[in-house]
Parts: C-alpha cells; structure tokens; sequence
C-alpha cells in the first residue's frame, strides 16, 4: 500500500512563471505496519521556490502517520552539451531466465510482477528486470515517473544475501536519485543492478543502479535492519 502514497503526486510541475520542475530525488521513511484502513495523504511545501522546491507527504491512518515522503524538485535545463559520467546500461532481457518471485515472496503486489533476471547473478550482486501490467490506481493515469517509482522498492528482496525464510531484512527507508526522468507505467520494464551488502551488527543496505529501458535513470538505496528468525 505505501507504494502509492509514494507515487500519487503528479510527476512534473509547471509554475505560472513558466518554469518547469520535475522530481529528482525522493526519500520515504515507513514508520511501522501500514495497516489496510481509510488513508489520508498529507501535502505541504517545506520550501517553495521557482527553481527549487521541497515538498512533504505524509501518509496518515487512524491519526497516526505510517510513511512519510520527501521529494526534491528541480527546474529542468538543457545540459545535453556536458552530459557524462554514466554508468554502462544493463545488457537488454535477450538471455536472462523467467523467475516468479513469488516462490519467496507472499503478496498479490508480488504475484502482479513479471521478472526476468541475469543467469550469472550471486546472492549479493544481480541484475533483474521487472514489470507489472498494473496502474498505481485502478481506473486512472499514471505519469511515467509515478509508474516506474511504484516498483523501485522490489529492489530489496531482488538479491538475497539470506534466505527470507531464515532472516528478515526489511528496509526502513528508501532513497532515489535521478539524473533523469525515468520512463514506466503499465508494461514497462524498470532494471536493477542490485548489490546487497550485510555488516556485523545487524544492518544491511541494498545499494541499485536503477534503469528503464533506455538506460540508466539514477541510484536507489535502502537500509535493512537484518535479525535471525525464529
């Protein structure tokens, strides 16, 4: 469920200035169990601005916020002329291998994913492509950026370091950068080239160059509280 309180908002803004804004880092934190309840989304500018701009969301149940979201606009500008310093796009799906990932993962969110991944991958490092033919809400557009920001969070559980029927690794957080708008939405594909890394203490990130299908878009990470079950 919070994966829509992440993408509802629209994903360019227009000012009456003309300029435009579009966004180019989001950052949530899940503060708990979402339960399945009537659901208000809280809006409100941290920092107005022409050319920069902070806006907050925060999702509420029963008077309780369970996420709350950041999101950093930036005006568009051509900078075509000194565009570098990408990393290397993944290899397209030609030779990756069909997997369900439900075999691991319970959930209908799960079950709506299509997942093709890299043959090669180990536990902590891989490449996958996903998709869903599902929209953020039934029955309503969806902007590419909102279509594609609704998978970005499968990254964590894409590798498995440990098996998930061992030892949970949640993720408390997420963090996307983009260095471009991405392109997703229903039937689209968003790549992850994943690496997952586990310290001594109980704690993990899972660190992803993020892709569409034309291209890397920017970088996700998350940190995991790791713990043994049972």
């Amino acid at each position: 469920m919070w994966r829509i309180y992440l993408t509802c908002r629209s994903t360019t803004v227009r000012t009456t200035s003309g300029w435009v804004r579009t966004r180019f880092r989001v950052s949530y934190d899940i503060l708990g169990l979402i339960p399945a309840l009537p659901t208000t989304v809280e809006v409100c500018t941290v920092r107005p601005g022409r050319t920069i701009e902070l806006v907050e969301a925060a999702a509420v149940v029963d008077g309780r916020p369970v996420v709350r979201a950041r999101a950093w606009w930036l005006a568009d500008n051509d900078t075509s002329m000194v565009t570098g310093g990408l990393p290397p796009a993944m290899p397209d799906r030609a030779g990756c291998r069909s997997w369900s990932p439900s075999q691991l993962w319970p959930g209908g969110y799960i079950r709506s994913i299509e997942l093709v991944y890299r043959p090669e991958e180990s536990a902590e490092r891989g490449q996958a492509w996903i998709r869903t033919r599902l929209g953020v809400v039934a029955d309503e557009p969806v902007a590419p950026v909102a279509g594609y920001l609704l998978l970005v969070d499968t990254a964590n559980g894409m590798n498995t370091r440990v098996h998930p029927q061992e030892w949970a690794f949640p993720n408390v957080d997420l963090t996307a950068h983009l260095y471009r708008e991405p392109v997703g939405g229903p039937g689209r594909w968003v790549g992850f080239d994943t690496l997952v890394s586990i310290g001594g203490s109980g704690v993990g990130l899972t660190s992803t160059v993020l892709h569409d299908e034309q291209g890397p878009v920017g970088m996700c990470e998350q940190i995991l509280t790791v713990r043994p079950l049972g």
